[in-house]
């Protein structure tokens, strides 16, 4: 279970988690995964939406608002190539996540390296390719498995 907390205009908790159903009471949030697994986040939660479902209206709530008219915060605040302000608030919302060092969406490296084994050189870059992917896949929120909570 990937788990990120965001401190935006609301203190979001993003959870990626695969085949569970899950509810929220005053105690926190409790998952019930299909293989029989249970996990518990303590805490006081609002369930936003999934991933999938995230609007730009539902956007608007959650990132903070630029310095210029009809633009939205830019989190990742050393990347001088990026524009400091950010069109739509789902950008925005994403720069929050990039500042924190993960990926929305899709693993930037592209599809998973295929292991090729017994070619000397080649196997030890196509190593260091696949080490790269996981790394980044450990980062990288699926949208279609992720949820958004407000932290209460």
């Amino acid at each position: 279970m990937k788990k990120l907390v965001l401190e935006l205009n609301k203190r979001l908790l993003i959870v990626e988690v695969e085949n569970c159903d899950v509810t929220i009471d005053k105690e926190g949030i409790h998952f019930y995964f299909l293989n029989g697994g249970k996990d518990f986040i303590k805490g006081n939660y609002h369930s936003i939406c999934k991933s999938s479902e995230l609007t730009e209206d539902v956007a608007k709530g959650l990132v903070g608002i630029g310095s210029y008219a009809n633009t939205f915060k830019n989190y990742i605040t050393n990347d001088s190539h990026k524009s400091n302000q950010k069109q739509t608030s789902l950008e925005s919302f994403i720069s929050a996540i990039e500042a924190k060092g993960h990926y929305w969406g899709e693993n930037p490296y592209g599809e998973e390296p295929q292991d090729i084994s017994d070619l000397g050189e080649f196997t030890v870059m196509m190593r260091k390719k696949h080490q790269a992917w996981q790394e980044a896949e450990s980062r990288t929120f699926h949208l279609e498995k992720t949820l958004i909570f407000e932290i209460v």
